[in-house]
């Protein structure tokens, strides 16, 4: 039999942005599970395994018994799976994404603002966002005519 690596839990410390995926992938590999399988007291466990700063502290009052394992969900749910706040937050990256460190023929910087714009951009369009707003091309032709100046 194939033995495959071990998969690590996900870590989420409270960015909003980055909650669709955080969920997604504990929510496969743990909250899914059935409670025959992974008793629901166990299930609490893991997610306060994979909270950091913030968001630990969002349930850090909840005490690790079977009962809070909903409302821990909900809580989290409630303050970091709000789509229009992280919406809000991604056009906000974009607002102080930092095109370049200055330097124009610096392709490592200049590569690593597109990858950057490319996955606030890819995750506007997964959450329903039409990137041919005003308001998006605005905002890049704002961040292109900072590097063309520079």
């Amino acid at each position: 039999m194939l033995q495959l690596p071990a998969i690590a839990l996900p870590e989420f410390d409270g960015k909003l942005s980055e909650w669709p995926s955080f969920w997604q992938k504990y929510k496969t590999m743990i909250h899914d599970v059935d409670s025959y399988d992974m008793p629901t007291v166990h299930k609490l466990h893991f997610l306060k395994e994979c909270l950091k700063g913030r968001a630990a502290s969002a349930i850090s009052d909840l005490e690790e018994v079977e009962a809070n394992y909903q409302p821990a969900i909900n809580k989290l749910e409630a303050e970091f799976g709000n789509p229009l706040a992280i919406k809000q937050s991604l056009y906000h990256s974009l607002q102080i994404l930092k095109p370049t460190t200055g330097k124009r023929d610096d392709y490592y910087d200049l590569r690593r603002f597109a990858d950057e714009l490319d996955k606030i951009c890819s995750h506007l369009t997964r959450m329903g966002e039409v990137l041919e707003s005003l308001l998006i091309q605005e905002l890049i032709q704002d961040i292109f005519l900072h590097i063309w100046l520079k």
